[in-house]
Parts: C-alpha cells; structure tokens; sequence
C-alpha cells in the first residue's frame, strides 16, 4: 500500500459518493501530480466545487480541473481493472485499489 496506489474513501450511506485520490506518479511524471476526484449527490455540489477550486488556487503546481455529470469517476473505481500494469520502456509498475468508509 502506498505510493502509486488508488485509494477510494465512501460514505458510510452512500457508495456512489466517495473522494478518490489516485498516487500514481507517471514515468514521464516530472511534477508528482496526483489525480483527486469527488463524486457526491448534487445537493453538496456548490460546495464540493468550492472547496476544490480553493485547493487547486493555493497549489504550486497545477493542472486543468475537469468537471463532468457523467459516470467516468465511478468507471475508475472499477475493482475488477485492478491491479493494473502500467508499463513504460523496460519499467512496470502494479497499481492497487484500495478501499475504505469514512
């Protein structure tokens, strides 16, 4: 468990809302990006989005915020695509999932 992994963090009511943050440091990877993701009912939408786009403000590095009312965040929680190999030149590398309730 650790560097590289994906960790998805449910609701305790409710398994179609969850923060997922993904570790996975690409190969060509020069900045340690990770993937953050939140799927939550719409009713909390304004202020999940606020609270994003304060933690994308303060940080140093930065990458474009997708938002999206479709299913793709859920697809990637998908446990039967895990564990991946990723593969690069001559390096692999396993990717886990792990999940947890909050």
């Amino acid at each position: 468990v650790g560097k590289g992994d994906v960790f998805v963090f449910f609701t305790k009511y409710d398994k179609n809302s969850f923060i997922l943050i993904d570790l996975f440091n690409d190969f060509t990877d020069q900045h340690n990006m990770v993937k953050l993701g939140v799927r939550c009912e719409i009713k909390h939408d304004k202020r999940i989005r606020y609270i994003l786009n304060n933690i994308h403000l303060r940080a140093e590095t930065k990458s474009k915020m997708n938002e999206s009312n479709d299913d793709l965040l859920k697809l990637d929680i998908n446990s039967e695509e895990y564990p991946k190999e990723i593969r690069y030149e001559d390096h692999i590398y396993i990717k886990n999932i792990y999940y947890n309730t909050i």
